[in-house]
């Protein structure tokens, strides 16, 4: 059979190509930039492979690009699994080399046994740049040097884009005329053009949209612009965010943003229900079990985890830890909410939806989403998760169970004495416009200013003719646009194939499978390599991450941020110089867990050749001594 690929290869860029940059996308030269995604759907034809095995199994898949360990799935005890699992690809330097390994998991007692089963291959940049390229693929052994294919195959979708980003200093014009005002009117009508981009590409604007204001600090302003006007704009009280607009999916991938560790706080009542598949919940008798449920005993143990989970929710240390720019929005859209409905829940109602329906609610249902468990959960832990997510949703909504749901009702009781409760909470969130008292919102990711601001021109230009053409400033924005796209196309077709980034990298955990989070992945420049053990094998000379202990080519300006910031603090200003912003001290542990692979050590390429010509010499001594026995 193939043999694993714990210990990958790892691909290197060689000096010569390697342009310099900072962490926030700071570049002097035009460059290409490769991103994709993964998703492992499913396997079949697994029945005959499977069917003399003795002993509990599990199957799983590994995903490495060009060597390089991606993730994994979760292990799932069937013979035909679905997984639906995926992992985004962000700065991809290599050729692009998918491989796809299916595991058997076998539980031997004492003993958990893991064999390969099969692998494919297939090249990401050969699927059509910009699709969703979903299929099977045949998965094959090998067997005494001879590759055998297998009648199991395994269902995969890839997706894979490519930007071209000119130099920093091209794109200062266009930030000005983005953020140079006061209202921010320009960037947030592009927020408001739901009717005139597809469904599919408002999640994609709704991100840049995000991104491009949190690494300028006008993410609470623009969000407010937006979730505002659309209150305004909604006649009826019961529709309100109702419907996926670009304004509602930002506030929702602003919350992912910044508030992960916020999520942390569900960690205590996730574990417990994970761990105990016998504290059984469920109410409804005909999928009760005879002999395991009581449903006087499952009641109990619902209303156990429900209480915990509330409270996990709303007490004081999850009240303090409320991003500061989420206090902010909130605060403007509770004003808006009571301006366009005076009486009425709108102005709970409309906090609660994101807070518990959008945020808290989808991360206890499904925790492997949020990074808060390493595997999607079925049976008894999984019904339970569900139940806690339609019993705090209900508490998000402000309703309770009505006669159709009768096997919850006993839980509205609890459900009406704990609404005073989450109003107190979403009035000390929306009581004021500059929470000082609120931690800083510190984005999970480092945001590549530039690279997203040429993302977002190409979705630009689709708006053009729903905009408002009359007024300067989008006049001047587009003139600029046209100009910007056509020096793209043309940086585009002069640029080499190599995507010329400097990979950043993330040392290794014990526990490869860890590094399967989204968080994480977005969090590496680069998935060229993964980590000091890997890097150092491959001869790779390792250096601190931080921009000013980069080597400087001649011809480059020195950058005077000496000390490691916050992701937040390395902001970019609209005119394309280093914010101002004090850098903010991190711990020596987390300023020294990213490293930059900058060349090829050149002592390294030395000592080789040295041992080379050693070797050398000892042959030539053996073959001198060889000929003089002969000789005797």
């Amino acid at each position: 059979m193939y043999e694993a690929l714990e210990d990958a290869t790892v691909t290197v860029i060689p000096k010569e190509q390697i342009h310099h940059e900072t962490m926030a996308g700071r570049s002097e030269v035009a460059r290409r930039v490769r991103n994709g995604k993964i998703k492992v759907t499913e396997a079949r034809g697994l029945e005959g492979l499977l069917a003399n095995e003795k002993y509990p199994f599990g199957l799983y898949a590994e995903v490495y690009l060009d060597k390089v360990f991606i993730g994994r799935t979760s292990t799932i005890f069937k013979d035909t699994p679905f997984w639906g699992e995926d992992w985004p690809v962000a700065f991809i330097p290599g050729p692009g080399i998918l491989t796809f390994q299916l595991f058997k998991e076998v539980n031997k007692g004492a003993e958990v046994k893991k064999e390969l089963i099969g692998q494919t291959s297939v090249g990401l940049f050969s699927c059509t740049r910009g699709k969703v390229v979903e299929q099977w693929y045949k998965l094959s052994t090998t067997k005494k040097q001879k590759e055998k294919e297998l009648a199991a195959e395994i269902r995969i979708a890839l997706f894979h884009i490519e930007t071209i980003i000119l130099p920093t200093e091209r794109y200062t014009k266009l930030s000005k005329l983005l953020f140079d005002d006061a209202e921010l009117s320009l960037l947030t009508s592009f927020g408001m053009k739901n009717d005139d981009i597809s469904p599919a590409d408002r999640m994609t604007m709704a991100e840049l949209l995000c991104l491009l204001s949190c690494s300028q600090e006008k993410d609470a302003q623009l969000l407010s612009n937006m979730l505002s006007a659309e209150i305004e704009s909604t006649c009826e009280e019961t529709v309100l965010f109702r419907g996926n607009s670009i304004g509602t999916k930002a506030l929702d991938f602003h919350f992912k943003l910044v508030g992960r560790q916020w999520l942390d706080l569900l960690s205590p009542l996730i574990v417990t229900v994970a761990n105990g598949p016998d504290l059984r919940c469920e109410l409804v008798e005909s999928k009760m079990e005879p002999g395991l449920d009581d449903i006087e005993q499952n009641y109990a143990m619902l209303l156990t985890f429900v209480k915990r989970a509330s409270d996990l929710i709303l007490n004081d240390q999850s009240v303090s830890m409320c991003p500061s720019t989420i206090r902010i929005i909130f605060y403007n859209m509770r004003k808006a909410a009571e301006k366009q409905f005076p009486s009425g829940l709108a102005k709970y109602t409309a906090l609660s939806g994101f807070l518990f329906l959008r945020f808290f609610v989808p991360a206890i249902m499904t925790p492997k989403l949020f990074q808060l468990s390493d595997r999607l959960y079925e049976g008894n832990v999984g019904r339970t998760f569900v139940l806690l997510a339609s019993i705090l949703q209900k508490m998000g909504n402000f309703t309770t169970f009505e006669e159709r749901e009768k096997h919850l009702n006993k839980l509205n009781p609890f459900i009406d004495a704990t609404t005073p409760r989450i109003k107190t909470v979403l009035d000390f969130f929306s009581s004021t416009d500059d929470p000082k008292d609120a931690p800083k919102s510190e984005p999970n990711m480092d945001i590549d200013y530039f690279y997203n601001l040429a993302k977002f021109l190409g979705y630009a230009r689709d708006l053009k003719k729903s905009m408002n053409l009359e007024d300067q400033r989008v006049s001047e924005f587009y003139e600029e646009l046209e100009i910007l796209l056509k020096e793209t196309e043309e940086a585009g077709a002069n640029l080499p194939e190599e995507v010329l980034v400097i990979p950043e990298i993330i040392d290794e955990p014990e526990d490869a499978a860890a590094t399967h989070h989204p968080r994480q992945l977005l969090r590496r420049k680069s998935l060229g390599i993964t980590g000091k053990k890997v890097a150092k094998k491959a001869g790779l000379e390792l250096r601190s991450s931080n921009p000013a202990s980069l080597k400087s080519s001649p011809n480059q300006k020195k950058d005077n941020r000496s000390s490691p910031t916050s992701a937040r603090d390395r902001r970019i200003s609209p005119d394309g110089t280093p914010g101002t912003k004090s850098p903010v001290s991190k711990s020596p542990s987390e300023s020294e867990n990213v490293v930059t692979v900058i060349a090829l050590s050149e002592e390294k390429d030395k000592e080789k050749e040295k041992e080379k010509e050693k070797e050398k010499e000892k042959e030539k001594e053996k073959e001198r001594k060889k000929g003089t026995k002969k000789s005797k």
